[in-house]
């Protein structure tokens, strides 16, 4: 898995570099492999969540926001996932609140789901 998770990586971050530049189609070539291979694996590879949350931006900026919704949901659960996993509360609230990418995606998560203002 060691030598998917860098294949994963390394096309996720190109993904976000094409998407920096505005080269929407390339990202969406790059960042769409990479989650090919991130399933193979069945979501198992280390910051899992990090990949997911790049393709679900990379998804929004092409205009594709129903498919983007299913990658933000999974950056959230594989998220919960892990936290749930740390015993300690301290470290779980840390790495939650303290690691930036776990934050933007609760956070982005949470916009997404709140209830529409009447």
């Amino acid at each position: 898995m060691g030598l998917k998770g860098l294949e994963v990586g390394t096309l996720s971050e190109k993904g976000r570099a094409h998407l920096g530049r505005g080269e929407l189609s390339v990202a969406l070539e790059c960042s769409t492999r990479a989650m090919q291979v991130l399933e193979t694996q069945h979501g198992m590879i280390t910051q899992a969540q990090r990949f997911y949350f790049t393709h679900y931006r990379i998804l929004h900026a092409n205009g594709r926001t129903d498919e983007a919704k299913v990658y933000l949901q999974k950056a959230h659960d594989e998220v919960c996932r892990v936290a749930n996993q740390i015993t300690e509360e301290s470290l779980r609230t840390s790495f939650l609140h303290n690691v930036p990418i776990n934050r933007e995606i609760l956070q982005t998560f949470a916009q997404h789901n709140r209830p529409e203002p009447r």
